[in-house]
């Protein structure tokens, strides 16, 4: 069972132009704002993380 003080979510490169190119993308995209929004309901810590988001965002 998961326990709330050592939970949390890591986003990686969740970025516009990275997103993109993956295949079925809006699906992803969806799924991702779920998870997120439920992550966020619970309280629980969300890690973001970026690389170059100057050139891939």
């Amino acid at each position: 069972m998961l326990k709330k003080e050592s939970t949390g979510l890591i986003v990686v490169d969740i970025q516009g132009q990275l997103t993109r190119l993956v295949h079925d993308s809006d699906a992803l995209v969806s799924k991702c704002e779920k998870l997120i929004k439920g992550v966020q309901a619970l309280d629980l810590p969300i890690l973001w993380l970026e690389q170059n988001p100057e050139k891939i965002g």
